[in-house]
């Protein structure tokens, strides 16, 4: 059976400014599992509700790991204690205690304990769900012969009215010193400082033979090139390739105190083809009839997949006095056995083998009176940045602008508009934070009644391109402003721009475009304590009048409401997507990453006399590799790429709550996207075309946009199928179009 999948250009929900605080942000979403699982054949149990746990340090302005005996200053250690809400509801009345070994004196500590003795409590109140909390102690050593800090560390809280509590290993320095510091380092795809890195060395109890047991047992195997996911993407997938996964091995290990590098080496076909297999679990049997002929899979002779498997790697520790191999992919390992002979280790991937994604902004201008497309344009790149894509885990990219607009003149007025591009990284494990700012190129427009005095900006086009060892760069291109237009610059028609020295400028201080690059599973829970955040924050300013506060919330909020709007479609989809891959009978996951844009754009009124935010959400790739289960129909692709295609787009419509009209917004606000689009197309009674290379000249005739013309032309030139309305729907009283474009050889539909 031909299905096709797709994702959809645009989806839109428009609210009016007046009561934005009060009917914006009241996003509902459907409770999340904690662990969204798409890859075959893995599994977990439940995380305990609270779990502690402490990192050692050197107390300095650049603290650096102390685990080791030889690596202490000043006789001074810091430890950080961490308690962990594992679960959704809040816990109260959270207890910590911990008591210091003989010898050991407090030096500095925050905040406060009750203090006994030797014995230290401190009472946390309460952790929201997935939220943490954590206490900082410097201690003194009596001298180089201590090497036990404390007797562990014990929580206790309420969670529904019970009792909960955890313990966490003694806190003790391994005589001597590490013979490579390198080995305990934190770097971009072994991350040790990672939240949830951190977190999960605590739940395995910093136990080597425990972590090696959780990778080999609770981690499955995908098959792509290069470091992809890093740690917290492979930890958030329950999945990687060999290098990711040991990734994850030597974060851990290295979280733990345990000296950890990276080996490499080159497996036979026959270990690939197992470690292949292992992404199938024998539940994967095919059911039902296949005719004869049919072509079928055969992933273990795979010539690409075989290809990413043979060549392969895993991590070594040191939890004693030499380094033992952990292999936890292939079937039968246990610490201390190999598959194949090391050809090398080093302790950080290289940079050749990480995959990356650029972010670039490009802004066109033209001067009046050469506004056509034979001349006149130029072009600048006013913002460009390079990120390893395992840094980019949880982390989205929010682009704004900050904007300054000054008049001048009496018979001859000139505005002049300066535009300063930024981008703020931002991470799901700290969303108070308000992260890490990379400013751009300032540019600038002119708009002036003086005769050819005017340089105009015509457009602003946001690229994402992805390159690396996985394959050729791929880049994504999401149009941000046109003032010519999408079938003007296809036609090579004048385009009639005005330039008024009035006007608003393109941009504004609440334009917000979150740029998510996620190569790997979304983890809900972290979505969940984003929420929190957001509501605090709309509770405070909850009946304000003062439009400077209303206007702070908006800047200070944004990034993280259109991150939960981009984290929810994410973990909804990869839920979805999970099922829809056992029913299918494949194996599919993420080798390079999505990028999901959410904007939020303020739009002023036609009159000037009220103004509305509106949110996209805009998938500008969803690709996923779908590896059918042996003997299973290789039509299997195309079957699965449909159902999630059909879902994707749907999720798109719903990931933002449709408003109901009410008495003092007669209107309310309708979300556009191609699934509502359809649906509506459905009760109006309009008709869907398919439009392909033999029916293009039906396009002329179509009462649609000329863009959308355009944009639809330009898709069946390139091999597509088109499936659109014969004319636009109306969508709350404004007219709306939007098309699928399906790709007949791989099922994908755009």
């Amino acid at each position: 059976m031909s299905r096709f999948s797709f994702k959809s250009r645009v989806s839109r929900r428009s609210v009016s400014r007046p009561r934005l605080i009060d009917r914006l942000y009241r996003l509902t979403f459907e409770p999340l599992e904690d662990r969204t699982m798409m890859d075959s054949g893995v599994g977990s149990s439940g995380p305990a509700s609270i779990v502690v746990g402490r990192t050692l340090s050197t107390p300095s302005l650049t603290p650096s790991p102390s685990y080791f005996v030889g690596e202490v200053q000043n006789n001074q250690v810091t430890v950080t204690y961490t308690v962990y809400n594992e679960q959704a509801d809040p816990e109260t009345g959270v207890l910590l205690t911990t008591t210091l070994e003989p010898g050991v004196t407090v030096a500095n500590v925050s905040p406060q304990p009750d203090v006994s003795g030797q014995n230290l409590a401190w009472s946390l109140g309460t952790i929201q769900g997935y939220d943490r909390a954590s206490v900082t102690l410097t201690v003194n050593l009596a001298g180089s012969s201590t090497t036990q800090l404390d007797a562990g560390a014990h929580v206790f809280a309420t969670l529904d009215a019970g009792a909960v509590s955890n313990t966490t290993p003694a806190a003790t320095l391994r005589t001597g010193n590490v013979s490579d510091p390198s080995l305990l380092a934190s770097t971009p795809d072994a991350n040790t400082t990672d939240p949830f890195v951190q977190e999960e060395a605590a739940k395995l109890s910093y136990d080597p033979q425990a972590i090696f047991n959780y990778l080999h047992t609770q981690v499955g195997y995908n098959s792509y090139t290069g470091s992809v996911r890093g740690a917290r993407g492979t930890l958030w997938s329950s999945a990687g390739n060999a290098l990711d996964v040991a990734s994850l091995g030597v974060a851990l290990m290295r979280a733990s105190g345990v000296p950890a590098q990276y080996v490499q080496g080159t497996l036979s076909q026959s270990q690939a083809q197992s470690l292949i297999l292992s992404m199938f679990p024998a539940s994967y049997q095919t059911v039902g009839y296949i005719p004869a002929g049919t072509q079928t899979a055969d992933p273990a002779n795979d010539p690409q997949l075989l290809a990413e498997t043979e060549s392969h790697y895993w991590f070594q520790f040191n939890a004693g006095v030499s380094f033992k191999d952990a292999d936890p992919l292939l079937t039968g390992g246990a610490v201390g056995q190999t598959f194949t002979a090391p050809s090398g280790t080093f302790a950080e991937v290289p940079n050749s083998l990480r995959e990356k994604t650029e972010v670039k902004l490009v802004a066109e201008q033209a001067s009046a009176g050469l506004f056509g497309l034979g001349g006149g344009l130029s072009t600048a790149t006013v913002l460009d940045f390079t990120f390893n894509d395992v840094d980019l885990v949880g982390r989205p990219l929010n682009l704004g602008q900050f904007v300054n607009s000054t008049a001048s003149g009496f018979i001859f007025s000139a505005t002049v508009n300066t535009y300063t591009p930024f981008l703020v990284m931002t991470d799901e494990a700290f969303p108070q934070d308000p992260g890490q700012v990379m400013d751009g190129t300032p540019y600038q427009e002119v708009l002036t009644n003086f005769p050819l005095g005017s340089q105009v900006l015509t457009g602003v086009f946001l690229n994402v391109t992805l390159s690396g060892p996985q394959g050729p760069p791929e880049t994504s291109e999401r149009t941000l402003l046109d003032r010519i237009g999408f079938a003007a610059r296809q036609n090579g028609a004048a385009s009639n721009i005005t330039a008024s020295p009035g006007g608003l400028p393109a941009f504004n201080d609440f334009d917000r475009f979150t740029i998510d690059v996620m190569p790997s599973l979304q983890a809900p829970g972290p979505l969940i304590l984003l929420q929190e955040v957001v509501q605090k924050a709309q509770a405070s300013v909850q009946g304000q009048t003062d439009p400077n506060a209303q206007s702070h919330f908006l800047q200070s909020q944004l990034a993280n409401i259109n991150q939960t709007v981009a984290g929810t479609f994410m973990a909804t989809s990869d839920r979805m997507s999970g099922q829809n891959a056992i029913s299918t009978l494949v194996d599919a996951y993420y080798s390079r990453p999505r990028i999901i844009i959410v904007s939020s754009r303020v739009q002023p009124s036609a009159d000037g006399t009220s103004a509305q935010l509106a949110f996209s959400i805009d998938l500008r790739r969803n690709s996923i590799t779908v590896n059918p289960s042996p003997g299973q129909s290789a039509q299997a692709v195309i079957d699965y790429n449909a159902a999630r295609g059909i879902q994707d787009s749907y999720l798109e419509s719903a990931v933002f709550p449709v408003q109901a009209p009410t008495p003092d917004n007669p209107v309310g606000a309708a979300v556009l996207g191609t699934f509502t689009v359809f649906s509506a197309a459905a009760d109006q009674g309009i008709t869907i075309v398919k439009i392909g290379p033999d029916s293009l000249p039906t396009l002329a005739g179509l009462a649609i946009s000329a863009d959308a013309k355009a944009r639809i032309q330009l898709a069946v030139q390139s091999g597509l199928i088109v499936y659109v309305p014969e004319q636009s729907v109306q969508l709350n009283g404004n007219p709306a179009v939007a098309w699928y474009e399906s790709n007949p050889g791989t099922g994908e539909l755009v």
